[in-house]
């Protein structure tokens, strides 16, 4: 009688460790498909359209509102006389600006490597984040590849 009872509890336990399984498998495997919606500020937003966005902006800024790294590479920008577009995936409180900035966070880490903000993007192409965009603009690099890109 035990063994019966033991036998459905195991069975039960297995049932569920597969479902457990299953649930992470199809999570992780959602975040790494490129149709993940997100919600931004102009409605809703396909990670496709972030990608075409990158690519058709002069200058895009991936930041959050917090983040005093984004701060900086904000103002790196601004005292540059930059035209600048930015999306921000968090508000100063924290809070979320779009859907999911995890699906953001996962895509920019897909497409430059790391998950950390700020991403500068010009005319498509990754350029780096806070420490990249200071040390450039202090070198002249970043003047240049702004003006390559017709930002100025």
């Amino acid at each position: 009688m035990a063994t019966a009872a033991m036998r459905d509890a195991i069975t039960t336990r297995r049932s569920w460790y597969r479902l457990l399984f299953l649930a992470v498998t199809v999570f992780i495997l959602s975040r790494r498909i490129g149709a993940l919606s997100v919600l931004s500020a102009q409605g809703s937003l396909q990670m496709s359209d972030l990608e075409e966005k990158i690519n058709t902006s002069k200058v895009l800024l991936i930041s959050k509102e917090w983040c005093p790294f984004c701060q900086r590479a904000k103002a790196v920008l601004s005292n540059l006389g930059v035209s600048f577009s930015v999306l921000e995936l968090e508000n100063k409180a924290r809070q979320p600006l779009v859907e999911d900035p995890t699906a953001v966070m996962d895509y920019m880490e897909n497409i430059t490597g790391a998950r950390s903000v700020p991403r500068l993007f010009i005319a498509g192409h990754f350029i780096g984040g806070c420490d990249d965009v200071v040390r450039m603009a202090s070198s002249g690099e970043l003047q240049k590849r702004l003006k390559q890109a017709g930002a100025f």
